[in-house]
């Protein structure tokens, strides 16, 4: 695995039609899946604002799988997505989950499939309305 990813430019262009389409389309899913983020450098993080976004188009899905993310920060406070009910993560390199996820008291599916985990915080138990967790697929972490 390379110290420092890239972010090619398809998958740029695919970021930037897919913030286009979480703006203007009426469907409530927001999906920046495959547009290798990474949050090696600021730039590739979570793109900011997402979750101000989710929140302001009440957006029920975020869909953000196959990237490179080893953490949430960069789109907001996490806050702002307490209304969400679908949050897909999986295929990416995250090792742990902040401590706040449990304020996403609507999210009914949480999807961390093949993703660096080796533990997830108390606050998960605050998910009151999680019908689906899904952490199979743990990849080690690389020491």
């Amino acid at each position: 695995m390379p110290l420092f990813r890239k972010q090619s430019h398809s998958a740029k262009k695919r970021l930037q039609h897919q913030q286009y389409l979480a703006k203007e389309s009426p469907e409530k899913t927001y999906d920046i899946s495959d547009c290798e983020l990474t949050d090696n450098v600021v730039y590739f993080q979570i793109p900011s604002g997402t979750y101000s976004v989710c929140k302001v188009l009440q957006k029920e899905t975020l869909i953000a799988h196959t990237n490179w993310l080893s953490s949430l920060k960069g789109g907001g406070e996490l806050k702002d997505l307490r209304f969400l009910r679908i949050l897909d993560l999986h295929n990416n390199e995250l090792a742990s989950l902040p401590d706040d996820i449990g304020e996403l008291k609507c999210l009914q599916v949480l999807n961390l499939d093949n993703n660096k985990l080796k533990t997830l915080p108390s606050s998960i138990c605050c998910l009151t309305a999680l019908q689906t967790l899904n952490v199979r697929g743990r990849r080690a972490l690389l020491v």
